[in-house]
């Protein structure tokens, strides 16, 4: 416990690593993070607990991972406030280097209890940036593994996470892997919440096999491209999107595109360049969907007018496999306003 926020670097700050760089969180009972205040500008801008198997800027010669074996609850008071967790590194405020980059690739598997968990969770493959000017690179992929019961994070962002202006990320790939667990809220590519921009140079694939969705309030939500929270804020896919369910329950919200929420001027953007692919598969792949859930080829702009939340290619969506139930839900082949209104954003979708 601790007034600030509390940071843990499997790699250390501004290192030179030869290997690999690896945080193992392993509490043989479940145990309780937390500091005793709260700010999302302390300490680089986080919150208040960051968990990372890289380092605070430099190199990282092979990969960069974060295991997760132990469980998170809350204690009878504040409990767990905010805790990220994520594989590659950061570049925060602390930093004297201004640059991070990761040869290999970046490794986040999530095994633990953090079901009980009433605060904000967060898990990431890719690296987080929260200094301006500064440049992230991961050269291999980024992969996020939930598998475990119980397991899992309120947000998942594989390809990463900027909170800066000026600032850049680039990874080679991003891909979840559901298998087991769950997801409260939202899976979407990476998180842009400054003028900065995040690009993903292959595909970002999500594969849902098992898991439950929208638990604890939260929206149930899947995504193809990135998250960009302000104006000027870039997102970009250059190669397809793939979402694929063929397990679960309670998702409500599938995008081929990304977001752009806030964002309200030309050159504010999140693009997937190539295709965006939607798949549902047999029986149980339809059965995660709620009653209702929304399915858009597309993207999702607050305000579409202005700013594009949008896929350049072509956008599929498939049920395949299905021999006992039926889509009970909406379907568009293009993407929706703030409000998840259809026919509202007709332009999402240009191939």
């Amino acid at each position: 416990t601790y007034d600030k926020a509390i940071q843990f670097f499997g790699g250390g700050a501004n290192s030179k690593i030869k290997g690999d760089s690896t945080l193992v969180f392993d509490a043989e009972k479940n145990a309780t993070l937390r500091t005793l205040k709260f700010s999302p500008t302390n300490e680089g801008g986080w919150g208040s607990v960051l968990l990372a198997g890289g380092s605070n800027g430099g190199t990282i010669g092979g990969n960069a991972k974060i295991i997760i074996n132990g469980g998170l609850i809350n204690n009878d008071e504040t409990g767990t406030t905010y805790v990220k967790a994520f594989a590659a590194g950061a570049i925060d405020k602390t930093s004297t280097t201004g640059s991070l980059t990761v040869d290999g690739d970046a490794i986040a598997a999530m095994h633990g209890n953090w079901g009980n968990v009433q605060g904000s969770t967060a898990l990431l493959a890719g690296p987080m940036v929260s200094k301006n000017n500064s440049t992230a690179v991961v050269k291999g992929q980024c992969i996020v593994t939930i598998d475990g019961e119980n397991a899992g994070a309120r947000e998942v962002y594989p390809a990463g996470f900027l909170q800066a202006s000026g600032s850049s990320i680039f990874v080679q790939s991003a891909q979840v892997d559901l298998v087991k667990g769950f997801v409260q809220d939202t899976i979407i590519g990476g998180a842009i919440w400054g003028a900065s921009r995040l690009v993903v140079s292959g595909d970002i694939v999500v594969n849902v096999t098992d898991g439950t969705f929208s638990a604890n309030s939260g929206r149930g939500r899947i995504f193809g491209g990135h998250d960009v929270e302000v104006n000027d804020g870039k997102g970009y896919v250059l190669g397809n999107t793939k979402i694929t369910v063929s397990g679960g329950q309670g998702l409500n919200y599938v995008f081929g595109g990304g977001m752009v929420w806030r964002g309200n001027t030309a050159g504010t953007e999140s693009i997937v360049k190539g295709n965006a692919y939607i798949t549902f598969s047999g029986n149980s792949g339809i059965n995660a969907l709620s009653n209702d859930a929304k399915v858009f080829a597309g993207g999702r702009a607050q305000y579409p007018a202005s700013a594009d939340a949008k896929v350049e290619g072509n956008a599929y969506v498939e049920f395949k496999d299905i021999t006992s139930t039926t889509f009970k839900g909406t379907l568009s082949g293009q993407g929706t306003d703030g409000d998840y209104k259809i026919d509202t954003y007709t332009n999402s979708v240009s191939g």
